[in-house]
């Protein structure tokens, strides 16, 4: 049952609540703030994540954003210790479903293991490679412009 003077004596007009969160936040700066429960993402960031469980052929990962993500588990290699839960890695956000409608409270972070991966390979050669050093690498296939080289 619902006591409707209870909530009334609640209810704090708009001054009262600047004000109230004014002395609640008194010596804080507004820019150190973190609003909604999660930090702000953006895609293509790679970010530390902790492996929560494996589900089937998924890995569910918190990436601290308001949902968890998912990983197909085919992106351990074969030869790669399995993950296990509790794990720390870094993963690249995909996407964000529901990030264009707004919906972004139950909202499925897409993410990959292997891509960040990649992508963290790249710029290690790219600090340490510089312009006219020979570097060697494993032709991995033939494709329609030469060969795919695994330099990395």
């Amino acid at each position: 049952m619902v006591n409707r003077n209870l909530i009334r004596g609640l209810d704090l007009n708009e001054q009262d609540w600047e004000q109230e969160l004014t002395a609640a936040l008194e010596g804080t700066d507004p820019e150190q703030i973190e609003w909604g429960g999660g930090g702000a993402f953006s895609l293509n960031e790679i970010v530390q994540g902790r492996v929560l469980r494996i589900e089937g052929d998924q890995v569910l990962v918190d990436v601290g954003y308001k949902s968890e993500g998912m990983i197909p588990l085919n992106e351990w290699d074969e030869d790669e210790e399995p993950p296990q839960p509790g794990q720390t890695i870094e993963v690249l956000i995909e996407d964000i479903e529901d990030i264009q409608a707004g919906l972004d409270e139950a909202s499925m972070v897409s993410l990959s293991k292997r891509k960040a991966e990649k992508i963290k390979a790249w710029r290690d050669v790219m600090a340490s490679v510089h312009e006219n050093d020979v570097v060697t690498g494993v032709a991995t296939r033939k494709i329609k412009g030469g060969l795919l080289v695994d330099i990395g």
